[in-house]
């Protein structure tokens, strides 16, 4: 590399004097007559640049180069020549010359980075002059994942970024977006404000073959013109206009073909045979050895070698409940225009579960039209459709999970005489576990749609000078219903009577309808000027915006003929259930920018944010949002000149900020006096209905306000290394909760400002990338990138210490620390037991769990409970991204992880972490100490129903806590796309082919179904590990 940067100074010098040689040479000459001359001054952005070689493209050996101020001075040749602009580091530039004398240009940056157009709140900025903290994501980027939902494209790309999907069920997948850490611990959440083309929107409800680009604003520099809703940043998603295409009438169509199976799957014991050994085990463990909750030693033999295998099966509930599944997804795309352009999409998912019975059908359209109607305006208008068809069990996800994984392998889910009828369970003793494969007959359906539409124009009022304005209506629209009907659960070996069972209810029906109505208008101002070297911008703006909401929802029971007919006034009207509410809120906004940036070397910006909410009180509504940002480019200074020129550092910017923002999502009415309409009061001889105060009130609440201060260093070495590296600290005081007040007030307590949340962190991000250059068919292009982002948290004020169990709030602490007891061990022997300390005053044995005695009281309690700081948040987030070129081939890899973040599962109830009551995983009873086999890892097993139960899982302790790192081969694609003369022949522009993996492999210690989700249930519904084929095609 060093022998290249060499190579590329000595033929920078060497063109250089070989073009002032010739200037020299030719400018010897004297002519009789004045000579016609073409001048002019090159610059990159507000950077003139010396040295920059000017000659006519028909001929090299007439040139010149600028001089210190990029100016030159060159010969006229003819109107019908084209002069070459040419400097290392900067893209070749040619320009027709026509019959201009005047020549000025501004070269590019070869850096794609650094020319690299960045979205930025209400405008564009390029990557160079950036002074916050944006991460910018391209669509093509995006759709190398193929995903239903766009958000899980994002996960593992950017530092400071933590995309959590906690379910891959169809149309739920959940997806949580934190942007750096957890920034509050109120009701208000750590969810981003997500714009689409500028306007609040749902980015889950696009198609992610839509999307241009996604930037995310983390710091307060790049998030302060948007105020009170950018505590948590801002993601920005811009969607395809047609404008890119240069004119020419564009159809593209995708399809992707994805076979679908489970990520992970819990091994539960399914042999009959070993389950009631293990049942019985826990059963005495427990205290309880009557013989009637026993499995007796005939029956265990009629399933050791069964005479008839359906009868006395070995059922695995889980592998019958699961399936590999396949999803479809169509994209149809047409674009194209010059002075109007145009891009319609069209889009369709057809997604079926791995779990039986849950199933989303998802459509899209989407309409992007600009029209320059005038030198100086355009027009333009975005039109979005999404509509949403989910089905599921009336149970849900986690109810389905506890219901498949809780039976016991004695009995099928139908019974063995081929009926079809559904079974309850096979022997009096087991426990009554509904049936979830007759629960699928029971279906939730979910209808959404969501329509978006803006309308918008650019008026260019003199030169510099914009106005630009923004009007949008979005309307979503949400339909659930469910009917249950009546079924009939019969015993496994004795059918003959059928057992209803109260989890599969009778006929009845429940229907919502819901609304949201949002509307929005913008306006501003946008000036921009060079003075020489100076650029001087001024962005000025109105914002208004408002919500509507309401919600209806019923029921009715008991329908007749089976519920043939399925609407609600075909019940009985007793006992009916019928509610509805409304709430509405809306926003005011000023809002404005100001930028200066000197010779590209010294670039400052503040941004101002004016915001009033209806969520606060008249003196408490108005709140003001500031941010001040600057950046310095080292290698823009005259002692860095050299090295720059050198080859080795290209570009070098150091970044400051520091701003405030706000956090509006405390609830519509959080100042206002509640009143229930829910009381009851007599009066005479009659019952009437009344209203009465619940809670206190507060008209003092404020917003929660974050204030971020940064700093960045981005890095550009040989041309094709970028760097950045980011430390911050994000501090958020005002946190709303509940006030500690006297409990003989008799209401509720009010909403007050006291509560403060920190976190400081690291990030890094590396990306790589270059060619290695042969003829066109054996060129090899590569890019390599990874990324890496840590924080602390720290609870910096709550008030008093509040103990949840196994967690713990404190002042000092991560939020919600854990708090729990320290296992030492197992206890193996009788007089281990009688030598330690009493455990919560129960008679424990060996096999118990033993935990250490930490105040040196010979008690052990729950005052020997340490508060843990490690875990509670990853130490660290990290991806990896891999692509490379060949001919006609091209393959991309992509790996993603979490290291150090743990969770505790099993404190309470957890499905199949609580033994034969939710299930009993293979691992745990295998592995449980016996008599014969002194574990010391997993303690003797229990039967969930009995007080043995409590030694284990309602006692906090490390024996709980699970290590929920991981690191996943997230996408494995390899593609091919057909050579032109083959793909013309066939009336085809492009024609690419590809195979593709995710989730391949996950490499962790956790035994739960997903390590990805560090909270809820140890078994949910597990992601999806995709099999998929797909086909662009270019007409």
């Amino acid at each position: 590399m060093i022998n290249k940067n060499k190579t590329k100074i000595f033929l920078k010098h060497f063109e250089r004097s070989v073009w002032i040689a010739v200037a020299l040479f030719f400018g010897s000459f004297q002519v009789v007559a004045q000579e016609q001359t073409i001048r002019g001054t090159v610059r990159s952005g507000v950077e003139l640049l010396p040295g920059v070689s000017v000659y006519y493209k028909a001929n090299i050996s007439e040139g010149v180069v600028t001089d210190e101020q990029g100016g030159y001075n060159i010969k006229f040749r003819g109107a019908n020549d084209t002069l070459v602009f040419s400097s290392i580091g900067y893209q070749k530039t040619e320009i027709p010359i026509g019959a201009r004398s005047l020549i000025d240009v501004d070269l590019k940056s070869d850096n794609v980075v650094l020319n690299e157009v960045v979205v930025v709140g209400y405008g564009t900025q390029k990557r160079e002059n950036i002074t916050g903290s944006i991460a910018t994501v391209k669509g093509e980027d995006l759709v190398k994942r193929q995903v239903v939902n766009p958000v899980a494209s994002l996960q593992g790309l950017m530092p400071g970024v933590q995309v959590t999907q906690n379910s891959g069920q169809p149309g739920a997948e959940n997806m949580d977006i934190v942007i750096r850490g957890q920034g509050t611990y109120s009701s208000a959440g750590s969810a981003p404000l997500i714009l689409v083309n500028g306007v609040p929107g749902n980015l889950s409800d696009l198609n992610p073959n839509t999307i241009e680009s996604i930037s995310v604003l983390k710091d307060a520099a790049s998030c302060a013109i948007y105020g009170a809703r950018a505590a948590n940043g801002v993601i920005l998603v811009v969607t395809k206009d047609g404008s890119k295409n240069g004119g020419k009438f564009h159809v593209t169509y995708n399809f992707n073909l994805a076979m679908n199976e489970a990520t992970r799957l819990p091994k539960m014991v399914t042999n009959s045979v070993d389950y009631m050994n293990f049942f019985n085990q826990a059963k005495i463990n427990s205290g309880n050895t009557s013989e009637s909750q026993l499995y007796p030693q005939s029956v265990i033999d009629l399933y050791k070698n069964p005479s008839d295998p359906v009868r006395y099966p070995n059922a695995d509930w889980v592998s019958l409940m699961f399936r590999t599944a396949p999803t479809y997804m169509h994209n149809l795309s047409i674009s194209g225009g010059q002075k109007t352009t145009y891009d319609v999409s069209l889009g369709y998912v057809d997604q079926f579960g791995v779990m039986q019975a849950f199933n989303y059908k998802k459509y899209n359209f989407l309409l992007n039209l600009s029209s320059e109607v005038h030198s100086r305006l355009k027009i333009g208008l975005n039109l979005g459709l999404k509509s949403g068809d989910q089905s599921l069990p009336r149970n849900g996800a986690g109810d389905a999970w506890y219901q498949t994984v809780a039976h016991p392998p004695t009995a099928l889910p139908w019974l063995p005489d081929g009926s079809g009828r559904y079974t309850y369970k096979a022997y009096t003793w087991e426990e009554a576990t509904p049936n979830q494969f007759a629960a699928n007959n029971q279906l939730k359906q979910n209808i959404d749609y969501a329509i978006n539409s803006q309308a918008w124009a650019d008026l260019k009022i003199t030169e510099g000078l914009n106005w630009y304005t923004k009007g949008a209506v979005n309307g979503y629209f949400g339909r659930n219903k469910t009917f249950s009907a009546t079924i009939p659960l019969y015993n496994y070996l004795d059918p003959k009577n059928e057992v209803l069972s109260s989890n599969v209810p009778g006929n009845g029906l429940e229907q919502s309808m819901d609304q949201t109505q949002y509307m929005n208008i913008y306006s501003y101002l946008n000036y921009e000027q060079i003075f020489g070297e100076h650029l001087a911008g001024l962005q000025a703006g109105f914002s208004q915006e408002k919500q509507d909401y309401y919600i209806l929802q019923g029921s009715r029971p008991n329908f007749s003929a089976g519920g043939v007919l399925q609407e609600l006034n075909a019940g009985d009207t007793s006992p009916q259930y019928n509610s509805g509410t409304s709430n509405a809120w809306a926003l005011q906004s000023f809002f404005g920018r100001l930028r200066y940036n000197y010779a590209e070397k010294y670039i400052i910006e503040s941004n101002l944010r004016y915001d009033g909410s209806s969520r606060l009180s008249k003196q408490k509504r108005w709140g003001l949002f500031p941010s001040f940002s600057f950046a310095w480019r080292l290698t823009e200074e005259n002692f860095m000149k050299g090295v720059r020129q050198g080859g080795v550092i290209n570009d070098t910017k150091i970044r400051l900020s520091w701003g405030q923002l706000g956090n509006q999502n405390i609830g519509n009415y959080p100042y206002q006096s509640l009143v229930n309409l829910g009381g009851n009061y007599p009066f005479g001889s009659t019952l009437n209905s009344g209203a009465y105060r619940s809670a206190l009130n507060n008209e003092n609440i404020t917003w929660e306000t974050t204030a971020i201060s940064n700093f960045g260093l981005d890095l550009t070495l040989f041309k094709h290394l970028n760097i950045t590296f980011e430390a911050y600290q994000k501090e958020t005081t005002d946190i709303l909760r509940s006030a500690q007040i006297t409990g003989v007030v008799g209401l509720s307590e009010p909403t007050v400002n006291s509560g403060a949340m920190r976190n400081r962190g690291l990030e890094l991000a590396i990306n790589y990338g270059n060619k290695i250059k042969g003829n066109l068919k054996n060129e090899i292009t590569y890019n390599l990138g990874f990324n890496i982002s840590g924080f602390r948290n720290t609870t910096t004020r709550f008030g008093q210490l509040q103990d949840n169990g196994s967690t713990v709030i404190e002042e000092g602490l991560p939020w919600n620390s854990f708090y729990l007891l320290q296992q030492d061990g197992i206890f193996q022997t009788a007089d281990e037991v009688s030598n330690s300390a009493k455990q919560f005053g129960e008679d424990y044995a060996p096999g118990d769990l033993k935990f250490k005695d930490i105040n040196n009281d010979k008690v052990i309690d729950n005052n020997d409970r340490v508060k843990m700081t490690k875990g509670v948040f990853p130490s660290y987030s990290y991806g990896f991204t891999a692509s490379l070129g060949w001919g006609g081939f091209d393959f991309y890899c992509f790996l993603q992880g979490v290291q150090g973040q743990k969770g505790v599962f099993g404190y309470g109830y957890s499905a199949g972490l609580t033994p034969f009551f939710s299930g009993v995983l293979k691992d745990i009873a295998e592995q449980a100490w016996t008599p014969e086999n002194h574990s010391n890892t997993v303690p003797r097993l229990y039967y969930a129903d009995y007080p043995g139960q409590s030694k284990i899982y309602s006692r906090p302790s490390t024996y709980l806590l699970n290590d929920m790192s991981y690191w996943r081969i997230k996408q494995l694609q390899l593609g091919y796309t057909f050579p032109s003369t083959v793909v013309e022949k066939a009336g085809l522009q492009k024609i690419r082919v590809y195979v593709a993996t995710d989730n391949l492999a996950t490499f962790t210690n956790y035994k739960g179904t997903d390590p990805e989700k560090p909270a809820g249930p140890f078994l949910a519904y597990p992601q999806n590990r995709i099999f998929s084929f797909g086909l662009s095609a270019n007409f």
